[in-house]
């Protein structure tokens, strides 16, 4: 054989087993799981927490949470405000659209005002309320051209106020502000090839089986970011997910989008790997205070009152939460959990119901029938079987139990056609504000309560002109103690949130408010890193 031949073909086996002792590279596909399909993917849109968890992979915004609490510059470069703090100046990085277009000014200022047009449907409008005109507009009273919010150039915004503003900043990490791009034309039954201007992108949707979301190669930061793909499948049966993060079919399960099943959070936070963190989010019971007889306020202090707050933090919940006697988490108030609920008020709530029951010329058995609503979950029916319990048991009323889908029961309480349910008031921004400004109008979209106070208005609008806490905060807490005395809601705990991820996840982001940020998520090679 020649020689030139013996060479090559020693060459050729040499290099093919180079080849094979090389390792592929570890899997950078993350796979997590939804309880349900995504209500909706468009930022001006959002209506529940796990559509807003999937937006905050496919958006940004001018500033972002850290989990630290404080806010970075997100699409936003630098900010100057005025001396009166009343007008904020933006000047935006160089960052791109998914198709390869510019992020502009202009971007947030068309975004805006169509969530101001008075024909668009979006119950998160008033979180721009505090831009000059904002409110006026959407009422239909001035044109969505007179709100303060211009481009001055392409990566110039200046945002107009209509008074000084201590919570604005803290707005604008939240989905409401993100600027968007011909999302109206999305369809989840096909491939789409929308403009995202988050870490992700969305490759493919099939409805209520799965979604994938691939890297976004043009985000501002991508080269921060180590997932390729993030694989969200959609199972409405937790102990399903449970199963497959136990079979290694799935990297991480937890929170409101994928709860871990009740009766196995005692012995998951047994193991190094299911860890909880306080969340400013609070569970209570909202009463349709426009419907009889939760009309009347001593028939809703005495189902408040009537809660047993100790057995259900101790021994329904399972995750070591806080028992809640405000609706404002301590979190967010930075003081301790105030009583504006008496400890052991059980004999008060029968004394309540009785002067109730007078008020309205009835007895308790000429009550109507009562009926309890709730979405779907299993903490929610354990926990709404607990509640009915208690009631029959302290007050002796009987309540029938309303079980639905979390999009029929969201429609419910929008239309306010229910008596009470179970809901929770999870922190859209950072500062006690977000859980009393939606109390302010009884047509508020997020108002599920219809519960509606002069004077409570009156101490918000103070506390929003405060900027000064030592000024501010004792107007919040008067408002909440007047919202606590009239009781539209009842507050039962504060939120802890639960969650169990796979050994070969770093990097998982959990902001103050229980934002879950894949971003900076890495999986990495357990057997590598423990030689």
């Amino acid at each position: 054989m020649p020689k030139f031949l013996v060479i090559i073909l020693i060459l050729f086996n040499f290099l093919g087993c180079s080849q094979k002792k090389e390792k592929a590279p570890p899997s950078s596909e993350l796979r997590i799981s939804f309880k349900y399909n995504p209500l909706t993917v468009d930022p001006k849109k959002n209506s529940d927490p796990l559509s807003c968890s999937l937006i905050n992979m496919l958006f940004e915004g001018l500033v972002k949470l850290e989990p630290s609490g404080e806010y970075s510059l997100a699409l936003a470069k630098s900010i100057q405000i005025s001396k009166n703090k009343t007008r904020y100046t933006f000047h935006l990085k160089d960052s791109y659209w998914s198709d390869g277009s510019e992020i502009t000014a202009l971007d947030f200022v068309d975004s805006w005002k169509q969530i101001l047009s008075p024909d668009f449907n979006s119950i998160n409008a008033y979180f721009l309320y505090p831009i000059k005109n904002a409110k006026a507009a959407k009422k239909g009273l001035v044109s969505v051209n007179e709100i303060g919010v211009f481009a001055k150039d392409k990566k110039t915004l200046v945002i107009k106020l209509e008074h000084p503003n201590p919570s604005f900043l803290k707005m604008l990490a939240f989905t409401t502000y993100f600027p968007t791009k011909s999302i109206e034309k999305f369809n989840e039954n096909q491939k789409t090839n929308l403009s995202f201007s988050g870490p992700f992108v969305i490759e493919h949707w099939k409805p209520n089986d799965y979604i994938i979301l691939k890297k976004n190669p043009l985000f501002w930061n991508a080269n921060k970011v180590k997932l390729d793909r993030i694989h969200i499948s959609i199972i409405p049966d937790e102990n399903t997910s449970l199963e497959l993060l136990q079979t290694e079919k799935l990297d991480w399960i937890g929170s409101f989008f994928s709860p871990i099943p009740q009766d196995a959070i005692a012995s998951s936070l047994k193991k190094s790997n299911c860890k909880s963190k306080d969340t400013a989010g609070t569970s209570m019971c909202f009463f349709n205070t426009n419907t009889y007889p939760f009309n009347n306020g001593n028939i809703r202090k005495a189902f408040a009152y009537s809660i047993d707050r100790d057995e259900i933090a101790e021994h329904i919940c399972q995750i070591p939460v806080k028992k809640a006697y405000r609706i404002t988490p301590s979190i967010l108030q930075g003081t301790k959990n105030a009583f504006l609920i008496p400890k052991d008020s059980g004999s008060i709530a029968k004394e309540l119901l009785e002067k109730g029951l007078k008020e309205l010329c009835i007895t308790k058995e000429e009550l109507p029938k009562l009926v309890f609503t709730f979405y779907n979950s299993d903490l929610e029916k354990t926990l709404a079987s607990a509640l009915q319990n208690q009631w029959l048991k302290t007050l002796g009323v009987k309540v029938s139990l309303e079980m639905l889908d979390v999009k029929i029961f969201l429609d419910k309480l929008h239309k306010k056609n229910y008596q009470f349910c179970l809901m929770s008031i999870i922190a859209q921004y950072f500062d006690q504000m977000n859980f009393l400004e939606r109390f302010t109008e009884n047509g508020s979209n997020k108002n599920f309560t219809g519960w509606e106070n002069k004077e409570f208005q009156r101490l918000l609008d103070l506390s929003s002109e405060c900027l000064i806490d030592s000024q501010r905060t004792p107007l919040l807490e008067k408002a909440e103690k007047l919202l606590m005395d009239e009781m539209p809601v009842a507050p039962i705990y504060h939120h802890n949130l639960t969650y169990i991820q796979s050994s070969k996840i770093t990097g998982v982001e959990i902001s103050p408010i229980g934002t879950i940020d894949f971003r900076y998520c890495q999986l990495i090679d357990v057997k590598e890193t423990s030689k």
